[in-house]
């Protein structure tokens, strides 16, 4: 797991090279790439500073551009809402920190 002053490090080069990852979106994005396990959306929203309602509208963006999805526990609580980051959003973080 990084640090408080890697993940200071990765956010600030992030930022100057982020492109169109923007702002709420980009915040996700970062903490999916360096989540050791993949978080419950509560979980990220409380991580990132965001509301319910706010990070929904992200993911869904971010689902929509293929960097992200969403995907439910069928097996021991439907409510359960995870967030994992695509191939596609690992491989533009890849090129971001490059």
């Amino acid at each position: 797991e990084m640090t408080t002053e890697e993940k200071a490090k990765l956010i600030a080069g992030v930022l100057k090279a982020s492109g169109d990852l923007k702002g709420a979106k980009l915040r996700i994005m970062l903490e999916l790439y360096t989540a050791t396990e993949t978080p419950l959306i509560n979980v990220l929203a409380t991580g990132c500073g965001f509301t319910a309602p706010a990070i929904s509208r992200a993911i869904d963006e971010l689902e929509l551009s293929g960097l992200a999805r969403r995907k439910r526990d069928e097996k021991k609580d439907r409510r359960w809402v995870y967030v994992h980051i695509t191939a596609k959003g690992k491989n533009a973080l890849d090129k971001i920190l490059a």
